[in-house]
């Protein structure tokens, strides 16, 4: 399993990948990554990510 270090683009807080889970709902397949941050707390796909990077 690889472990990855996202920040939230919107907030800089950490990202929690829930990819390994995505049986659990259809949403954390479109959008696994979630933003741990207190008032943020958006999802986000890998392509949106890719894009704010840029």
């Amino acid at each position: 399993m690889e472990v990855r270090l996202l920040k939230c683009p919107a907030c800089g807080a950490d990202m929690k990948d829930w990819s390994d889970f995505s049986e659990k709902s259809e949403i954390d397949k479109i959008k696994p990554f979630e933003c741990t941050g207190f008032r943020c707390g958006k999802r986000w796909a890998e392509d949106e990510l890719d894009k704010k990077g840029e």
